[in-house]
């Protein structure tokens, strides 16, 4: 899972219907998305060509209208260092053992970013988004 990643916040209902539907458990397990594009040698977003960048825009706004979820194409803080939100997701998993609760953070962690327009690499932002769990 990687918070800032819009296919994580678009796959997070149909990841949860699935789990429902076959009664599987899923663990989650952020993952550290910038070392993985250095070691494959991925640009970052700002770094890739312009039509890729706009490519990627119009394959959000297909994919949202698709799964009627409405989030902002663009949002505000992004892309920032998912790094805290990862740390949290970590730490409530491991200490709530509760795959439920760390389903639903992430959730919120997501939402936060593509909804609500919030910065989850400032630590009071994520603190006050886990404390609501």
């Amino acid at each position: 899972m990687v918070t800032i990643s819009p296919w994580c916040f678009l796959s997070l209902n149909r990841l949860k219907t699935l789990s429902e539907k076959y009664d599987l458990m899923i663990d989650i397990k952020p993952v550290d998305i910038f070392s993985i594009f250095k070691n494959y040698g991925t640009k970052v977003l700002k770094e890739r060509p312009l039509a890729i960048q706009k490519n990627r825009i119009n394959e959000l706004k297909r994919w949202g209208n698709h799964l009627k979820i409405k989030f902002n194409i663009v949002p505000k803080f992004h892309p920032v260092n998912p790094e805290i939100s990862s740390k949290i997701i970590i730490a409530a998993y491991l200490y709530l053992q509760n795959t439920e609760k760390a389903f639903a953070l992430v959730k919120k962690l997501c939402e936060a970013v593509w909804i609500n327009e919030l910065n989850v690499s400032d630590i009071e932002t994520v603190k006050n988004i886990a404390i609501e769990l």
